[in-house]
């Protein structure tokens, strides 16, 4: 969407998560979580389900969801420090040294993780800035592989 948190016509807010996350094997991130059956989406019930049953399957979903988004709670807050840093310094390393800005210091994020991030960007911000409206991607979890749907690709 645009106007919206995180939205950029080069690689979304949320997009950058999946790289991240991927990348630095933060396996109870928001990707690692919505994987494993959690986080924070909602399933739609099936029109096969009772009210009843769609309310027990949402109150387990629910309560899986808030497990592992206490258990998950560290990974999520390295995966939010990251992707503002990883953000900034693809931002700066894509422009001219004239523009280059300064970028906080994220400890134990080496020179060649960093370079592995980049990559994955690059590649995911071509497919991503290609799109148009109503075009989609599918992005893999956790190889960060591509498949673009919309055949122009």
């Amino acid at each position: 969407m645009n106007p919206a948190p995180g939205y950029d016509d080069l690689v979304p807010h949320d997009m950058m998560h999946l790289v991240v996350e991927s990348q630095l094997g933060l396996e109870r991130g928001i990707f690692g979580q919505l994987a494993a059956g959690g986080g924070t989406f909602s399933v739609i019930p099936q029109p096969s389900k009772t009210v009843r049953e769609a309310a027990r399957q949402r109150r387990r979903l629910n309560h899986r969801g808030e497990k592992m988004m206490r258990d998950g709670r560290a990974d999520c807050q390295r995966s939010e420090a990251a992707v503002y840093f990883c953000w900034q310094e693809w931002i700066a390393r894509s422009n001219s040294n004239d523009t280059r800005k300064e970028t906080p210091s994220l400890p134990n994020l080496s020179e060649d993780k960093l370079k592995q991030i980049f990559h994955h960007l690059d590649e995911l911000s071509l497919y991503w800035s290609r799109l148009n409206i109503g075009d989609s991607m599918t992005v893999h979890w956790p190889d960060l592989s591509v498949s673009p749907v919309d055949s122009t690709m």
